[in-house]
């Protein structure tokens, strides 16, 4: 129930009970004894006047109503040995109780009961009779009446589960009602001053079936229901009463149609049984249907023994709106509310949402299916987690913190060159596979480097066709970075030859490679060439690996513009004459 709904019934119920409270103060005369034995409990779940342990979850709450009519509830008899005279004080008693109620927490509930007396009628004593020379004059009994406005608070004490099912066990409770004296007239319709009901409950459930004891006390103040004070009787007083309860459920068809019996019996709480007309054991029996949330009752029965307020017949109906209860139909042994067979891991608990299987991880996906049980994951990726968002599972994700497509391994390629960052030497700049990532070419303050040789013929300058995609790199840089005023191709060797032939070769390959920069649109002012020979050795000259590192050409730059210049890119022009 929300809290707008509960405020609203909170209102309606205060304005009851100002209203009665009000009609109790304005009554003429307070009555002396309650006929009404029948106490319809205002919680839901509970077997007409006998209490269970049945309670709805937290904010849970009902309403509705009780039709009850009872026939001759209420002899009056002077008892005299001989010559005893007796009357039907109240011979027919048609009375409606609304009731509500609201459950505070998972174990509380407090319900209100309201009887109004519909219709009340009795014969009149003798006019000459002894009732006509007793004190207390006694009228007869005609018309509507309030009666006693109850308040009833239920607790549940425990509940111990039985063969699974968490509504399946024995339980215990405490009910305590306070019964306002708010009726009016003299009608037989309340008692004198405020009384107080006590009971101890005790049920068995299991699969619908339900079986629940009452034990209570009621404390209420003794009235005398006829004194012959100066007659030599002793007076007639109805005080304290022992209550003793049971009612059975038997399901037809289990939590929808059910089969209901009750037995009250009451007697004198400080001399039990000694006064007959003080002992009652009143029987019912019917049938309650539950559809949705409304229920239905429909019960009759009467009362055994001569105590006061038993009637000989007794006919009831009840309608009411309450909040599902479960009454131990469902099967559920591992206790997890889930009913077999909507239970696909009966004996291991679960929530609803995986079907009642277990889910550790506590993301959806059942233990079962889950292939990552420890770890939180959507379904679709089997409930593994994928940390980046990247469609790939962190198990198998190279890159678990950083997203990037499958083919990678879930690693991501950031500067574009089809090479996954891991292995990208050069991860900002694209490169080739063939220099792990990094671009052939790369400008600096001082040159243009490059990572890969230029290759040439044996002993010749003519370059290689393996060298030429490197070239065509190398022009396009020049191309691109126009602030590049000037560049100078130097040619390098080893030791091998003469100083003059290595000079001479040198001068060649530069002038080879200025050549072919220039056919791949490369202004040929913007190059010239330098042969060094073997001058400028950049490692020892005594091994193979040394001279092939000193065989290079390198790309000096000797002028440059401190603020770039956008040029027009140019188709790659014909060698320049």
């Amino acid at each position: 129930m929300d809290q707008n709904t509960f405020r609203k019934w909170a209102s309606v119920l205060a304005i009851v009970l100002v209203g009665v409270m009000a009609a109790g103060e304005l009554r003429a005369d307070n009555p002396k004894v309650n006929s009404y034995f029948f106490r319809p409990s205002p919680h839901p779940g509970d077997l007409m006047n006998i209490i269970t342990t049945n309670m709805p979850k937290q904010w849970g709450w009902g309403a509705g109503a009780w039709i009850t009519y009872n026939r001759k509830p209420l002899l009056i008899n002077d008892e005299r040995p001989l010559g005893a005279e007796s009357f039907w004080a109240v011979k027919n008693q048609t009375v409606m109780d609304i009731f509500a109620h609201v459950s505070f927490l998972d174990w509380l509930n407090v319900g209100f009961d309201l009887p109004l007396f519909l219709n009340t009628n009795g014969d009149a004593p003798l006019p000459s009779g002894i009732f006509d020379k007793a004190p207390n004059d006694l009228d007869r009994v005609t018309g509507f009446a309030l009666g006693d406005l109850r308040l009833s608070l239920k607790a549940r004490l425990f509940k111990v589960p039985f063969l699974g099912g968490r509504e399946n066990g024995f339980a215990m409770a405490i009910v305590q009602d306070i019964s306002f004296p708010t009726a009016t007239g003299r009608k037989f319709a309340g008692d004198d001053g405020v009384t107080g009901t006590t009971n101890v409950v005790a049920d068995f459930t299991m699969r619908g079936w339900q079986i629940a004891l009452n034990l209570g006390v009621r404390l209420k103040k003794s009235v005398a229901l006829l004194d012959f004070t100066g007659l030599s009787f002793p007076p007639q007083e109805l005080g304290h009463q022992l209550l003793l309860g049971a009612g059975v459920v038997a399901p037809i068809i289990c939590n929808v149609l059910e089969i209901i019996g009750t037995l009250e019996s009451r007697t004198d709480l400080v001399d039990p049984y000694k006064w007959k007309y003080d002992n009652a054991l009143d029987l019912m029996g019917g049938v309650r249907l539950h559809w949705g949330n409304l229920r239905f009752i429909a019960a009759a029965g009467g009362g055994v023994l001569s105590g006061l307020g038993s009637p000989s017949v007794r006919a009831t109906v009840n309608m009411a709106y309450e909040p599902a209860l479960e009454k131990g139909c469902c099967i559920d042994p591992d206790d997890d509310g889930i009913c077999e067979p909507d239970d696909l891991c009966p004996d291991q608990a679960g929530p609803e949402n995986t079907g009642g299987c277990p889910d550790r991880d506590g993301d959806g996906v059942a233990d079962l299916e889950d292939e990552c049980p420890d770890e939180p994951g959507p379904a679709e990726l089997n409930g593994c987690p994928d940390t980046d968002g990247d469609g790939i599972i962190d198990s198998q994700d190279a890159c678990p913190q950083r997203a990037g497509p499958k083919k990678y391994e879930g690693c991501p390629d950031t500067d574009g060159d089809l090479i996954p960052d891991p292995k990208d030497k050069c991860p900002e700049v694209p490169g080739i596979p063939e220099l792990d990532g990094c671009p052939r070419v790369v400008v600096t303050k001082e040159k243009i480097m490059i990572l890969d040789k230029v290759h040439f013929e044996t002993a010749k300058a003519v370059i290689k066709a393996e060298s030429f995609q490197l070239l065509k790199d190398i022009a396009k840089v020049i191309r691109d970075n126009p602030e590049l005023k000037r560049i100078r191709v130097d040619g390098h060797t080893d030791s091998d030859h003469t100083d003059a032939y290595n000079l001479n070769l040198s001068r060649k390959r530069a002038k080879a490679v200025r050549a072919f920069l220039i056919k791949q649109g490369v202004k040929s002012r913007r190059l010239t060439s330098k042969g060094f020979g073997e001058a400028n050795p950049m490692a020892d000259n005594t091994t193979e690996e040394g001279k092939a590192r000193n065989r290079r050409v390198e790309f000096m730059i000797l002028e440059r513009e401190e603020a770039p210049v956008v040029e027009e890119k140019t188709p790659p022009a014909k060698e320049e004459k």
